[in-house]
C-alpha cells in the first residue's frame, strides 16, 4: 500500500496581470512529494522558480 503524499500539488496555474495584459506564469504544475523525498527545482533565471514556491507555500506579496 503506497502512503498518501505528503505535499501534492495538482493542476496549479498562476497568471498576473500587468500593463500588457494578462500573462500566464504557471500553467498545469503538478508534482507530489513522499515523506523523505527531496525536490530540486532547477530552470533559467526568470522562469518562475521562486513564484512556483511562493505559490505552493500560499506567499505573495
Amino acid at each position: 500500500m503506497k502512503a498518501d503524499p505528503l505535499l501534492e500539488v495538482k493542476k496549479l496555474r498562476l497568471s498576473v496581470r500587468g500593463d500588457e495584459g494578462v500573462a500566464q506564469i504557471l500553467d498545469h504544475v503538478e508534482l507530489a512529494l513522499a515523506r523523505g523525498e527531496i525536490l530540486g527545482v532547477v530552470g533559467e533565471s526568470g522562469c518562475g522558480k521562486s513564484t512556483l514556491a511562493r505559490a505552493v507555500l500560499g506567499i505573495f506579496a
